[in-house]
């Protein structure tokens, strides 16, 4: 069995308005959520804020970001069936997120092709 041993992983479609992003809980579980473009986009300005940003996913998920300076953290929460996930991941490790993404959006990738509908 291979281990999750990335704290986001990314598959960002850029034919369709879709973005799988895994994000990790131990080495044998992850979340996935399924975003727009836009979605994404608007995580990555607002998380930087001093409020975050509270989104409604197309997907029917809320989720909440927010960069905790004083802890040089990511707070995700994510509220799904009445009940909320709160997961914190490294301020290197979101940055390197949005680095993947602009990556994957501007070169080609082995997915490409692929439709994730």
């Amino acid at each position: 069995m291979k281990p999750f041993n990335e704290d986001f992983k990314l598959y960002a479609y850029k034919k369709y308005d879709i973005n799988d992003l895994s994000l990790r809980v131990n080495d044998n579980f992850v979340l996935t959520y399924r975003l727009t473009h836009d979605e994404i986009k608007q995580m990555f300005a607002s998380a930087n804020t001093k409020e975050g940003i509270n989104l409604h996913l197309k997907c029917g998920i809320k989720m909440y970001v927010v960069i905790k300076r004083n802890i040089s953290a990511v707070r995700f929460t994510i509220n799904t069936h009445g009940g909320n996930f709160n997961l914190r991941f490294t301020t290197e490790a979101f940055e390197s997120l949005i680095s993947n993404y602009k990556f994957q959006m501007e070169n080609a990738v082995k997915w490409d092709d692929y439709d994730p509908r």
